[in-house]
């Protein structure tokens, strides 16, 4: 059983930044007064340290403010004339400031990138030999660990934290650390024994007069209440959290508390506390940009939205958990920790051959000293001796050089190797989380298969995530559906998809619209005012076909952007031609034209994108074009609707032989 990730950020906010519990007037003055002195700083280590104590005590948590300071650090550490003094402030200020960025790496649901950055830390640290920073980047380390379900390391590095706070007489750390050996407990469903650290680990922050600390442990004990039963006794614990939290201005712990009492009091039945606590979090989660908080506050405000019949409500909070969910836990995750462990482990064995290889090479030299020494005593007899040993000795110093070239090559290029496959890995891991929130903006196969019941969708999308898409929305006896074709394909037409696909249901959610082109015409309105606040002259947009469908009456309202519709009755094909114009902007914007035609029993259907048409393939490698495909829809009149999608994706591919897919293809037919 994991740790709830709600608890896992109280413990990663107050490693990092718990030490800073002030008034937040006070706070200000303090960053005001760090601010004037950066002002008439004159030397290069004050500026980078007044930068960070500006960045923790103003809890910054933008990775371009701390990757600033660590390039400065960086660039510091290079020129020839630094001090030996200085060098060992500014790598203690990098270290830091390598933990703080890990920190908000790993808030954000970069794993990966918080593990690279806490490793760094911690080398740096050992470098130094700075006891408080290796507890705490070690302790951040842990927490990592433990989030991931790897107990045995979280152990390791909780207690090599705790045993070095202890020596150091760090209070404040060593209740950190019960803090975090208490959760390993709770994961381990220890409740008791979790509650006995967590105590203890509440007892040092009152007698430390940490206030932050203080809320922090107790929104932490009141979990584990809640888990026990015991409703009353964790709402009163999160109360007294969230009250010290807005008398130190703590904006991320006062999220999640109106989270927890949020959920408590779903549990008690009080819908109107809940959403109003809930609603409270989201509103002030959205201005800090973490997705934790964000995620949770939306579960809760889809739980009031049902248990108060609102389903559509309900659901599009729903949606917006769905995006949030941290998609980093996963087995490309470990994967990633398991890479930064072994890469820290080899720099450690790394800088030990190279001092054991130094030592060797010491030893030869010493011994060709001595061989020297000897044949300058009796030069004339041993010469041809001398010779043959200066040679071997010059021979093995080009030897190890080269070697030690090679080596250090050879090290190059499996760095450059590995960061060019964790770049790849990211790309591909962002892409495929962008196809998963693509797939949940899609309709699902079941309410496909419920309102378009004698019908299919071909959907096939060049690239992982795709400009194409298909929509769909029931109001009363009328199905609307539609086909779109987005500007572009991948991952700039999939981001165009989003915002017309939001358009779309904006146009019949919220400004309840039922014919085809006064929905299309409101379209159009929605993507130009979402782009025109951009400083580039944007004009991507989408081509679309759009069908209102009433299947009791056979009455069909149709309307279209550039992509027109097929009816096929009585072994004919009659083309329902859009308007040539595009949702977005264009030279000359009209109204789009609504069609209302008066379908008969067995007539079918389709509307479609232009990837199919534009495939290039067959022997000449030429488009498969429009008339074709319109013949081939009318030769299979006869076969069901499922077999129909079969042979169209089956010529397609056929068509396609092993040239690439030049677009996006969306084809969806009904049957009356």
């Amino acid at each position: 059983m994991k740790t709830p990730r709600i608890i896992l950020f109280f413990l990663f906010l107050f490693s990092i930044l718990g030490g800073y519990a002030q008034y937040a007037p006070e706070q200000q003055k303090e960053i005001d007064s760090l601010t004037l002195l950066l002002e008439v700083a004159t030397e290069d280590t004050t500026k980078i340290n007044l930068r960070y104590q500006i960045g923790e005590t103003g809890w910054i948590f933008r990775t371009s403010y701390w990757d600033s300071i660590s390039n400065d650090c960086i660039q510091l550490l290079a020129k020839p004339n630094i001090t030996n003094q200085e060098r060992d402030v500014v790598r203690n200020s990098l270290g830091a400031t390598f933990n703080n960025t890990g920190f908000i790496y790993n808030n954000q649901g970069d794993v990966s990138d918080a593990l690279k950055y806490f490793y760094r830390s911690l080398k740096l640290y050992e470098e130094l030999k700075d006891d408080q920073g290796v507890a705490r980047a070690s302790n951040n380390i842990g927490l990592i660990y433990h989030e991931q379900g790897n107990i045995k390391m979280a152990l390791k590095y909780y207690h090599k934290s705790l045993k070095i706070r202890e020596e150091i007489g760090n209070k404040r750390g060593i209740a950190n650390s019960l803090n975090n050996i208490g959760f390993i407990y709770e994961s381990q469903e220890n409740v008791p024994m979790a509650l006995v650290y967590l105590n203890r680990s509440l007892a040092i922050y009152k007698e430390l007069g940490e206030k932050q600390g203080v809320a922090s442990s107790s929104n932490s004990i009141g979990v584990m209440q809640q888990r026990q039963g015991k409703i009353e006794e964790a709402r009163t614990l999160h109360e007294q959290a969230l009250a010290i939290q807005e008398e130190i201005g703590d904006k991320d712990g006062i999220a999640h508390s109106l989270n927890n009492i949020a959920d408590i009091a779903l549990i008690q039945g009080d819908v109107e506390l809940a959403e109003k606590y809930a609603a409270r979090s989201l509103k002030l989660s959205k201005e800090l940009g973490f997705p934790s908080p964000i995620s949770n506050a939306s579960k809760i405000l889809s739980e009031v939205a049902k248990k108060s019949g609102n389903y559509k409500k309900g659901w599009e909070h729903f949606e917006v958990f769905i995006k949030m969910r941290d998609s980093a836990r996963s087995q490309e995750t470990e994967k990633a920790v398991v890479e930064q462990q072994m890469k820290y482990e080899y720099e450690k064995i790394a800088l030990k051959d190279s001092i054991e290889d130094a030592q060797i090479q010491a030893v030869k030299d010493s011994k060709i000293k001595e061989q020297n020494a000897i044949i300058k005593q009796d030069r004339t007899q041993k010469i041809a001796l001398y010779g043959g040993l200066l040679l071997m000795g010059v021979l093995i110093l080009f030897g190890i050089k080269a070697y030690q070239q090679k080596k250090k090559d050879n090290q190059l290029i499996n760095e450059q190797k590995l960061e060019v496959e964790e770049k790849n890995q990211e790309i591909t891991d962002s892409i495929t989380y962008a196809k998963r929130i693509q797939e949940a903006i899609l309709p699902p196969s079941t309410e496909l298969d419920k309102y378009l019941k004698n019908g299919f969708v071909l959907f096939k999308p060049k690239d992982i995530v795709a400009g194409d898409f298909y929509w769909l929305e029931v109001i009363d006896d009328v199905v609307f559906y539609a086909a779109a074709d987005c500007t572009g394909h991948g991952v700039p037409g999939a981001m165009v998809s989003v915002v017309c696909h939001g358009a779309l249901n904006r146009a019949v959610r919220e400004f309840k619209l039922t014919k085809p082109n006064e929905i299309l015409n409101k379209v159009r309105e929605l993507v130009i005012e979402t782009f025109k606040t951009s400083r580039d002259d944007i004009k991507d947009g989408m081509d679309i076909a759009l069908c209102a469908l009433n299947f009791k009456t056979n009455m069909l309202n149709f309307s279209g952007a550039n992509n027109s519709l097929y009816i096929i009755r009585d072994g004919k094909v009659d083309e329902i031609k859009a308007d040539k114009q595009p949702i977005g902007r264009y030279v000359t914007s009209e109204s789009f034209t609504n069609h209302e035609i008066q379908l008969k029993k067995n007539d079918a259907i389709y509307m479609f994108t232009d990837g199919y048409a534009d495939q290039f393939g067959g022997v000449k490698g030429k488009k498969f074009k429009y008339e074709p495909f319109r013949k081939m829809l009318l030769a299979n009149q006869d076969k069901k609707m499922d077999d129909q999608k079969i042979l169209l994706d089956k010529t397609f591919e056929d068509w396609k032989g092993g040239l690439e897919q030049v677009d996006d293809v969306c084809v969806i037919g009904v049957r009356v």
